[in-house]
């Protein structure tokens, strides 16, 4: 059966678009303050959100991947997949094509929420994704991933449909396992500072305490385990801080796990060696802003390829064993 024609109604189409670009949920469009709003000053009927959602949005993403497709051209690309998982515990995953050009960008080809994520699943969103970007196999030259063996394994069934790509992984995520290792090495270190990140969430009171005796002092880091490096910046702001979060933990009296096991540890001469360690060897990472300059569009190859040499010369001069166990 066709679809009946739907004539286009211009104002409709462009409230679509800037509504979509600018992250505004349709939802919104039921809102009676966002109606009265262009009622007054646009003397436009708001439509129904359902009938963007019908005729307009589908629009709105063919007009985007079109633009895409001009931009890119006749050039070969790179496919980058991500997956990460949100708020509500799916595991999303992120779809980035480009042009393999100085001047070419990434662009956020597709999001998809997977049942399970596993080689056969990321190379079926993979080939999918090629399907509806409408780009010649020939042209992928290369596939950008972190270093999951389900990522390797996609890639490696993936070469058979597309005979010129090479799969390569994230530099920024190899350097990030180099501080998993880290912390996988220093278990009591850890410990420290998943308890320390305790005391002071949320927690007002033990904050003032912190303010009031550290008045100058910024408040600890709460690093997040996929956040890279967030790990090794809170390990050496405690080795920096090291005596001064002391005697502000042994200033609090509450009984909470979290602030007994911080004072234990915190009275570990070996705890506080390990963390001034850790900054010695490793601390590098951070002053030089390795991360960030990993991540960063646009990043020369000779670039990227002397910070790795550069990380790989400071590990081998280094000091201890657990450098030798790393690099």
């Amino acid at each position: 059966m066709i679809a009946p024609f739907v004539e286009k109604n211009v104002f409709y189409a462009d409230i679509t678009k800037m509504m979509i670009a600018c992250g505004i949920p349709l939802y919104k469009l039921k809102s009676v303050e966002f109606k009265s709003f262009f009622e007054k000053y646009v003397q436009e009927s708001l439509p129904d959100e359902s009938t963007l959602r019908k005729n307009y949005v589908k629009d709105c993403y063919e007009s985007v991947l079109e633009k895409i497709r001009l931009e890119i051209g006749e050039s070969p690309i790179f496919v980058s997949i991500d997956e990460t998982t949100d708020k509500a515990g799916r595991s999303v995953t992120n779809v980035i094509v480009g042009p393999l050009r100085e001047s070419g960008r990434g662009y956020l080809l597709t999001v998809e929420v997977l049942d399970k994520v596993n080689s056969s699943t990321i190379a079926t969103l993979f080939d999918d994704s090629m399907h509806i970007f409408n780009i010649q196999r020939e042209k992928v030259l290369v596939f950008v991933t972190d270093a999951a063996p389900y990522m390797k394994k996609s890639a490696s069934s993936l070469k058979l449909l597309y005979p010129n790509m090479i799969h390569i992984t994230c530099v920024a995520h190899g350097v990030h396992r180099v501080c998993e290792s880290l912390r996988s090495k220093y278990s009591d270190v850890d410990v420290l500072i998943s308890n320390l990140k305790k005391v002071f969430l949320k927690s007002p009171f033990r904050v003032a305490v912190f303010k009031e005796m550290e008045p100058n002092l910024p408040l600890p880091p709460q690093p997040v385990i996929t956040r890279w490096g967030t790990w090794l910046i809170a390990a050496v702001y405690y080795a920096e801080n090291y005596d001064s979060i002391k005697r502000i933990i042994d200033q609090i009296t509450d009984d909470a796990a979290c602030v007994r096991f911080s004072k234990q540890l915190l009275s570990k001469k070996s705890v506080q060696g390990n963390l001034i360690y850790i900054k010695c060897n490793f601390g590098f990472l951070l002053e030089e802003k390795v991360f960030e300059r990993l991540q960063k569009t646009g990043t020369p190859v000779g670039e990227v390829l002397n910070i790795l040499d550069n990380i790989e010369k400071r590990l081998i001069e280094a000091q201890g064993k657990i450098v030798t166990v790393l690099t």
